[in-house]
């Protein structure tokens, strides 16, 4: 009986020793080297040209003076943090900035989500507009300091959120008005016949949201961004088809759609963004409402969760996926194979977390690539008409044009009625192609 005793006991001290080498094993694989070298790469944001964008986002479309912005929209972030610090549920009472409260509110009698407004979705903006000059003169005539501020936001060199990362904080609304009614109002010049300053508040517009794809910290302004450039370019390219071609074009259309250049093509600081939002949670899962059962601690690894985390956004940033952007080659399903999950023995509810986060990020990165493309596209359109003088057929000259409006994977075209030109979409939600007019050539 002693020795069985003896014998089970043997049994029972190997079982703990092999369960706790295994659990050492498995905690080890998820914090490997490479991953943590991940987290640090995401962790650390590039350091940033220009003005920030986030206080004239944040203030837009209230009455605050230029000189007080900065202030206005710090004082919302304060206001913020100190709730924040105080443990208030920010979940159920939510945040209600004080700017609402000290200025006037010029978009209050203004619905910017009216579909009567142009949109960057959807092409036709001059012909909308055109039909009806008088109505949309009426509409925007009081919102000249509105469209003022529009107008500011492309000289802003980057937007750096001004929030702390927290799943709560508060984001820039009004979005929908500050696509919409410039583009309309830039439309509105065109029809009038001011065509110059239409060109130039088109091209304006356009440069200072491309400025902001790349380099931004979030993800919905890089995606915002991305819709606002597509916008301006469908309302030039119909421009270009109405006008004489030898209307000269102001100088900054020519830099707001030149081709685009290394390290523009993706948007790894909004992913990185992304990433830091996601940190909150792994480090306090029950900031999501919920608070965290004791028992979780034994099968939850916040560092491991961290770099599978990281792993998920990768491909936003590394080598693989720039080198997949540089090749024009669509990119795939952005979250990698993990086909042995041995490392989630010690990290079960990380694996739950992390599986549930991943997938839809490679979307963000097609609509990335087709961005790209599309400034490819334009870069050609503006520079058939600056060679108007070559008598060629256009396919030929098409042809002929510089490498840095071609791809090495995807065609610029001639459209099916002869007188346009499209790219085929790697994101089809709104159709296989994109397709803008020819420019008038003679």
């Amino acid at each position: 009986m002693r020795r069985l005793l003896k014998c089970l006991a043997v049994v029972a001290v190997a079982v703990v020793a092999v369960g706790a080498g295994l659990f050492l094993v498995s905690r080890a694989m998820g914090r490997n080297a490479e991953r943590m070298a991940l987290v640090e790469r995401l962790a650390t944001p590039k350091p940033v040209s220009g003005s920030n964008a986030f206080p004239a986002l944040w203030t837009f479309g209230y009455r605050v003076p230029q000189d007080r912005v900065q202030a206005a929209a710090a004082t919302d972030v304060e206001r913020f943090q100190r709730r924040l610090d105080a443990g208030e549920d920010l979940e159920a009472t939510g945040f209600d900035s004080g700017i609402a409260a000290d200025f006037e509110d010029l978009l209050a009698s203004v619905d910017g989500s009216d579909t009567a407004w142009c949109s960057p979705r959807k092409p036709g903006c001059l012909q909308r507009v055109g039909d009806d000059a008088d109505g949309y003169a009426q509409r925007l005539r009081p919102l000249e300091q509105v469209l003022a501020q529009a107008d500011a936001l492309g000289g802003y060199g980057h937007y750096a959120n001004g929030f702390p990362a927290h799943l709560h904080a508060p984001f820039p609304g009004r979005l929908n008005a500050l696509l919409r009614i410039p583009m309309t109002s830039h439309a509105l010049d065109f029809v009038q016949g001011d065509s110059a300053a239409a060109l130039a508040g088109v091209c304006h517009s356009a440069a200072g949201w491309r400025r902001l794809v790349p380099n931004s910290d979030s993800l919905v302004i890089s995606m915002l961004a991305i819709n606002a450039v597509r916008g301006y370019s469908d309302l030039f390219a119909d421009m270009l088809a109405e006008l004489p071609a030898d209307t000269p074009l102001p100088a900054g259309c020519m830099a707001a759609f030149a081709p685009p250049v290394e390290g523009e093509i993706g948007v790894c600081e909004a992913i990185k963004g992304e990433f830091a939002m996601q940190r909150v949670l792994i480090r306090d899962p029950s900031a999501a409402g919920t608070p965290m059962p004791w028992y979780y601690a034994l099968a939850y690894d916040r560092s491991a969760t961290e770099g599978r985390a990281a792993e998920n956004l990768s491909l936003g940033c590394d080598a693989r996926g720039q080198s997949l952007i540089a090749a024009d080659k669509p990119i795939g399903e952005a979250v990698p194979e993990r086909s042995q999950e041995f490392e989630c023995l010690s990290n079960f509810f990380g694996c739950t977390l992390t599986s549930i986060a991943g997938p839809a990020y490679s979307d963000y990165l097609r609509r990335t690539q087709d961005h790209g493309m599309r400034l490819k596209l334009m870069a050609a359109l503006v520079w058939l008409r600056e060679n108007r003088d070559d008598r060629r057929p256009v396919a030929t000259r098409l042809a002929s044009r510089p490498v840095t409006m071609r791809s090495p994977a995807r065609r610029i075209e001639l459209g099916e009625d002869g007188r346009s030109l499209r790219i085929e979409l790697y994101d089809a939600k709104d159709g296989s192609h994109w397709q803008v007019p020819l420019p008038r050539m003679r």
